[in-house]
């Protein structure tokens, strides 16, 4: 995945959010799966939009300097 708007994140960072988009999306199909169910319009728009912000969100400080720390 290229950097795009998370260019100024360090690339641990990135990778991390990358992890966690992949994790989060085979989760949901998974249990959509298994449930045998489907996922309206809006509730697939508001996952995208929880997707684009879990990559996107800027880094708190918190935990840049948690990672600073390692």
């Amino acid at each position: 995945m290229t950097p795009g708007l998370m260019s100024d994140m360090p690339a641990r960072a990135r990778l991390g959010r990358e992890v966690q988009l992949y994790n989060s999306v085979l989760s949901l199909l998974a249990e959509l799966a298994r449930g045998h169910q489907r996922i309206s319009e809006a509730q697939l728009s508001n996952y995208v939009d929880g997707w684009v912000s879990m990559l996107t969100a800027p880094m708190s400080s918190d935990t840049s300097g948690l990672m600073g720390q390692e």
